[in-house]
Formats: C-alpha cells, structure tokens, sequence
C-alpha cells in the first residue's frame, strides 16, 4: 500500500457543506443488479489516500467503469459486497460515488503495511515469525474468512499482501480487496493470485473442468498464507506463469 502524502498545511474544511443537516450517507451505492460470477477486473484500479476535517485518513480505490452493462455491473459488485459486510476483521467501507465514469470507494485506511511486509521483515532477519504471533495472526485471518462466508460471500485472492494492519501497533488484521469477490460458490474461472490459488481454481479454464467451491479454495490459500509465516517463504516457487 503506498504511503500517504497529505498536504503539510490541510484545509480543516476542505470541502464545507452548506446544508445544516446532511445525509449520513449523501453518495449512495450505485445499485443495479451485481453480477454474481464477476469477468476479472480491470486493471486500471488505483488507490489513494486523503485526510479528513478530523485528522481521520480514508483510502480512496478507483476503478473504471466500462460501457458494457454487464461488465460495469461487475465492477460495481464490489461496492454491493463490501456494503454487506461489517465486522473488525474486514475493511471497512463508508461510501462510494461516480466521477467521470470512475468508480471511487471510500474505505477504512490501513496504514502499517501488509502480511507480506511482515514476511520481508523476517526473511531479512533469517528467522521465522514465533508461534504466539502466527497463531494470532491466523486466528484473526480464520475469523475474518468465516465471517464472509457466512454471509455467502466468497474472496477468491486471499494472500499476504490483502491482509493489512488497521493500526499501527499491528494488532488488527483485516482482509481487504473484494475486486475478485463473488456471491455465488460454485465457480468455473480462474481468478486471484497464482502462487495462493488451490489446484481447481489452475484448472478452472481446461476444457470440460466441472465448477469449483470457491470456499474451499478460499481456505487453501489461507494455508499457503500460513506456510509463507512459518517457513518465510511460499510453498510453490516459479513464473506467475506456472
């Protein structure tokens, strides 16, 4: 995650609002129907960071939004999703709006990093994360993942690099980027991130492969997250190719 750059000198007030009373939520969702088995995204995704008249950071993320409905749709899923799910272990999501055919979500921002940087940390050090600490970690992880399944969401891109401290003193993990998200559990394409991804999800685009749970897969890559912690490197090596 880039580092903030907020302005030295920030407007307390950068943006007033001349009615006394507004809306809690005055930039609503886009609401057409979200497409429960999403095409990949685009990558023309962006995130950005800004303050708030009480010193609070939001992250912005901006995606395009195509012309085609159904693939617009698909973009817009993400908002749907992420307005379903509330729980500590889980980005939070304030609000999204449209602004010259780009799609910006407002969201929790997680300032310290990532798993992944933890991972770093450690390969440098030459030596593994203790074993009170991964359990911490995987517990949060496991929470979190149980959480949106039982809401009949799936991720399907779980990896260390999605998993991202909400405080400073790395002590709340939340799971972050739903670009790849579904309602639906039985899938038929690849999606997520090669190194993370179970062995159906690789075989998803063979001919005639039957669907797949996406859950199941969800748990896999929790795994490998799990293995990185303990031996400071990925189970599977290769080409993002492989």
């Amino acid at each position: 995650i880039p580092n903030p750059n907020p302005n030295p000198n920030p407007n307390p007030n950068p943006n007033p609002n001349p009615n006394p009373n507004p809306s809690p939520n005055p930039s609503p969702s886009p609401s057409p129907n979200p497409n429960p088995n999403p095409s990949p995204r685009p990558d023309s995704s962006q995130e950005r960071f800004i303050p708030t008249e009480l010193g609070e950071a939001k992250a912005l993320k901006e995606l395009e939004l195509p012309r085609d409905p159904q693939e617009a749709a698909s973009v817009l899923q993400e908002t749907h999703i992420l307005a379903s799910l509330d729980h500590p272990f889980i980005v939070r999501y304030y609000d999204s709006f449209v602004e010259l055919r780009r799609l910006v979500l407002v969201m929790e921002y997680a300032e310290n990093g990532s798993l992944h940087t933890v991972l770093q940390r450690h390969q440098k050090l030459g030596r593994p994360l203790g074993e009170g600490v991964l359990w911490r970690y995987a517990i949060q992880l496991l929470v979190g993942l149980h959480a949106i399944h039982r809401r009949r969401v799936v991720h399907r891109d779980i990896k260390l690099d999605n998993l991202v401290w909400a405080d400073q003193k790395e002590t709340r993990l939340v799971l972050v980027d739903f670009g790849y998200a579904a309602t639906v559990n039985e899938q038929h394409n690849f999606a997520g991130s090669p190194h993370y991804a179970a062995p159906e999800v690789h075989r998803a685009n063979d001919d005639g492969t039957p669907d797949f749970l996406a859950a199941g897969a969800d748990v896999w890559s929790c795994g490998v997250c799990l293995f990185a912690m303990l031996a400071t490197q990925l189970p599977f090596g290769g080409e993002e190719e492989t």
